[in-house]
């Protein structure tokens, strides 16, 4: 065979066998015994060498391995953090810590699959001598991608609609919140709608019990048993947006136990932006009930925020949010205390969190905070911000002595102070005060708490969240 066509047979066979394999090692071997057995130069190899480099290029890589970590330490002083306290309670201080590490693999135009695991914990909480485990997963779904805007997310996942008013990640909180449930996920540059439904089982049995799950104590907790959630997202044009949430909850009858109690959520928010300029407006109606034993339902929610950013540097909000709540100053015929689902209430109701658990932290009467938050970029890396809180019942409440109270129960003060030395990097300081008022203490019926004492918050929380590995590839 003519020298000139066999190293033409050569090329060509090297730099196909070049575009398919990745592994830079193994074409190094195959140009070494070339050489060794005199079947090319060097200047040849070094050729070759360069043009697999040029398609390997050319190869599309449509494959993405990720790998992150979160580690989030964070100490905490609490004297009247979630519950009011008096001179004669005694103060915590502790640190707990989320270590969080997610694994991601994707196909491009085809598959996206996400897997994480967490370990929550006190400080000093376990035995180091346990034996017992506490790292569990936070996120196992797989998302076929059927066409270029449908997709389908199925197992473990966070539900985050919106601004998390009624579905939240809840990220403050060291364990965070995932549903197991099917999303379909339709995605387009205005329109964007999801359709998530859950179906809980307490085990694979088919006895009475098909759906009671309790805690870790044995007791029963509150769960739903079905869920169907449509969220649909329409950037209408520049200035305005639409959304709309609409979703039932069921709920297993405790008795019964094939009964199914279902209550329902509708409403949604639009939202208008010019500049630096952004107004809003959101109002939800609940309906239907969650026990047999419970009167039928009919509340309401609304929120009104306009928001200001000065010169890219201040920001001003704004708003305030409004719970329906029963009076209790009239015969009750239908529940009229609106429970925000499974929202976040930490960034909404102050970070104190005397008000997160609806309707039992407002005894049913409902809640009116009206609030005004101001925050300042420092530099480029730090921030300070304060959030200002009054809270009200929204209807009659009547204490232990049968009288009407005051619907005034006291303001926040939150000063949140941010660092962010690096895009991994977040250090966050805040400080909380309370200022409780007597209708505080009568309608939280706080056997301990007093609105005498100082009530405070103070916290340090270090987020460290770098991108450990991420690779692109065609194989």
């Amino acid at each position: 065979m003519n020298r000139n066509y066999f190293k033409t047979y050569l090329f060509s066979l090297f730099s196909f066998g070049s575009a398919l394999l990745a592994n830079a090692q193994s074409t190094d071997e195959i140009l070494n015994l070339m050489i060794n057995d005199k079947l090319i130069k060097q200047t040849e190899a070094d050729s070759l060498r360069a043009e697999a480099a040029i398609k390997a290029q050319e190869t599309p890589k449509d494959k993405t391995l990720a790998l992150d970590l979160e580690w989030r330490p964070r100490t905490e002083y609490r004297d009247g953090y979630g519950q009011l306290s008096n001179d004669t309670t005694t103060p915590a201080f502790y640190t707990n810590q989320r270590t969080r590490l997610s694994l991601n693999y994707q196909v491009e135009g085809k598959i996206n699959f996400q897997f994480s695991i967490q370990d929550i914990r006190t400080w000093g909480a376990a035995d180091p001598r346990s034996t017992i485990g506490t790292v569990q997963v936070f996120e196992a779904f797989l998302e076929p991608v059927i066409t270029k805007n449908f997709s389908i997310r199925i197992g473990r996942q966070r539900v985050m609609l919106d601004n998390q008013r009624l579905f939240a990640q809840n990220d403050w909180r060291q364990n965070g919140n995932a549903f197991d449930g099917v999303d379909l996920r339709w995605t387009a540059p205005k329109l964007s709608t999801d359709l998530f439904t859950a179906w809980n089982q307490t085990g694979e049995g088919t006895a009475n019990n098909w759906y009671l799950p309790v805690n870790s104590a044995g007791a029963p907790i509150v769960n739903f048993k079905l869920l169907m959630v449509h969220y649909l997202k329409w950037k209408i044009n520049d200035h305005f947006a639409l959304t709309t949430i609409n979703c039932i909850d069921g709920f297993q009858g405790t008795t019964v136990y094939t009964n199914l109690y279902v209550r329902g959520t509708a409403g949604g928010r639009i939202e208008y932006t010019n500049k630096a300029f952004y107004a809003t407006v959101s109002g939800y109606y609940q309906f239907g009930k969650t026990q047999v034993n419970t009167p039928e339902i009919s509340a309401f929610y609304l929120q009104p925020e306009i928001k200001y950013i000065f010169h890219e540097k201040t920001t001003i909000r704004f708003g305030a949010e409004v719970m329906s709540g029963q009076d209790a100053t009239k015969t009750a015929t239908k529940s009229n205390s609106f429970v925000p689902l499974y929202g976040v209430a930490h960034r909404f109701n102050g970070y104190m969190d005397l008000y997160t658990k609806f309707p039992s932290d407002l005894n049913n009467a409902g809640l009116v905070n009206p609030y005004l938050f101001l925050v300042q970029s420092l530099t480029k890396k730090t921030s300070a911000g304060v959030y200002l809180h009054h809270f009200a019942s929204e209807n009659n409440f009547v204490n232990a002595k049968k009288e009407t109270i005051s619907k005034n129960l006291g303001s926040e003060v939150d000063l949140i102070f941010n660092f962010t030395p690096n895009i991994a990097t977040n250090i966050e300081v805040g400080y909380s005060v309370y200022l409780p008022t007597a209708s505080t203490v009568a309608i939280k019926k706080a056997a301990i708490g007093s609105n005498d004492h100082f009530q405070q918050w103070a916290y340090v929380m270090f987020t460290y969240k770098p991108q450990l590995f991420k690779t692109k590839f065609s194989k």
